[in-house]
């Protein structure tokens, strides 16, 4: 398999799974949202927490070329990843911004902790980016 053929099924792998991860980043993210004071034991849940969001955005902002060298990432980030990535961002910040107005105009209605509201939020910004990454890049590859 040449660098052509191993480029193009990285970037429909690419499609399908950030679709994937994003819809399981915001289900996990509202479980993990819990209401409760924050036990000894959380702490562990939190930081893999942190980590996963790392390595999702680190997979949504350099895409998945980044460990195979510059030739290799440079045919599999082409200008048109780089605008889905740009829009994807956009959505994900816009998402982030609406759910962020949601938890202020329910926080007048019941007490809402800062922890649950920024797992929500940040969830609800990231998913968003990386499913609708993952749309415009499969309406891409159909194109």
């Amino acid at each position: 398999m040449n660098r052509i053929e191993r480029a193009e099924r990285l970037t429909r792998w690419r499609a399908h799974v950030s679709h994937v991860l994003g819809i399981l980043f915001v289900v996990q993210g509202f479980r993990a949202a819990d209401w409760r004071v924050i036990q000894p034991t959380d702490y562990a849940q939190l930081v893999g927490w942190a980590v996963w969001l790392a390595v999702l955005l680190g997979f949504l902002l350099f895409g998945s070329g980044l460990l195979h060298g510059p030739a290799f990432g440079a045919l599999v980030n082409d200008e048109t990843t780089a605008a889905n990535r740009r829009a994807a961002l956009l959505a994900g910040f816009w998402a982030m911004l609406l759910t962020a107005a949601i938890c202020y105009g329910a926080s007048f209605t019941m007490a809402l902790a800062v922890r649950p509201a920024i797992h929500v939020i940040v969830a609800m910004g990231v998913g968003v980016a990386l499913m609708h990454f993952g749309s415009l890049e499969r309406r891409a590859l159909k194109a």
